[in-house]
């Protein structure tokens, strides 16, 4: 049995996502006493726990989550079987798995790995990730993967690009696929897909620049973290189709970044990475 959800409680240091689940759902860990406010996290002592697993799934990794409502919960990640067991959703009263795979009842064939999660509404969902198809030669040819759900069922839609490891933008008619290894990136603006592969400043394709995060909201500017790899991390951010650079890290574990309606913006990471919040251009603490 695989106690998913209380991994994630470790390796999940940030209050961010711990806010997302309370305020998404109480049923992955959530104060026993549910009618009571609370001025702080630190006032709950009592939590509940619900683990999921997939049969012949051994390893799963549930890391992003999205929702609509209490009773309309998603949460997504990777599975020792690809695309098997990877996307879970929450109905107010139990975790089913979504069957997207063939071998589950689903259309969708090959070897998947689902990385990110955005929707509009119960009925406008889509899921990123990389479909790591392999070519005539058995050469993985590591192609973008995304699907969209539209209350009725979920379609693979063809975005030609390379593999994408975020979603993001300002709403249905501005979407950002940002991709893994490579800096590229694919635009929806309601009507159709468009590549802007080149479109980030040049010193951040300078290594193996990978898109971390982009903001979902429906503020009016995007912002997203590109890990290059080979130097610190990036602040981009575009209001239309170009991109520039906001600012460059100094710590190589931001990987998540928070918008809010308000256009303010946080980011924390892995290893003790604190929480800071973008003022003046600048990062401050989020707590001091």
């Amino acid at each position: 049995m695989n106690n998913i959800i209380r991994y994630k409680l470790i390796i999940l240091p940030t209050l961010i996502t711990l806010l997302t689940i309370l305020t998404l759902s109480c049923s992955l860990f959530c104060p026993e006493d549910r009618s009571k406010n609370y001025d702080h996290l630190r006032e709950i002592t009592h939590w509940t726990v619900d683990t999921l697993e997939y049969p012949g799934v051994e390893d799963l990794n549930l890391r992003t989550f999205w929702g609509s409502s209490a009773d309309d919960l998603y949460v997504v990640g990777s599975s020792s079987q690809g695309l098997i067991g990877a996307v879970w959703h929450y109905d107010g009263n139990e975790w089913t798995p979504v069957p997207l795979h063939y071998m589950q009842g689903g259309e969708i064939d090959g070897w998947v790995w689902v990385e990110d999660i955005w929707g509009f509404s119960k009925n406008n969902v889509y899921i990123v990730g990389v479909d790591f198809t392999q070519d005539e030669n058995y050469n993985s040819v590591d192609s973008s993967f995304v699907v969209h759900y539209d209350g009725n069922e979920w379609k693979e839609i063809k975005v030609d690009n390379f593999g994408m490891n975020a979603i993001g933008g300002t709403g249905p008619n501005d979407i950002w696929l940002g991709g893994i290894f490579k800096g590229n990136l694919s635009h929806y603006d309601g009507k159709k897909w468009t590549n802007y592969n080149d479109a980030l400043p040049d010193q951040v394709y300078y290594g193996i620049p990978n898109f971390e995060d982009i903001t979902q909201s429906k503020y009016n500017k995007t912002y997203a973290i590109v890990n290059n790899y080979n130097d610190f991390p990036y602040l981009v951010s575009t209001e239309g189709t170009e991109w520039k650079i906001e600012h460059s890290f100094d710590e190589v574990h931001y990987y998540k970044l928070h918008l809010s309606e308000n256009g303010t913006l946080y980011t924390y990471g892995f290893f003790e990475i604190p929480i800071s919040v973008w003022n003046n251009g600048q990062w401050q603490p989020f707590f001091v």
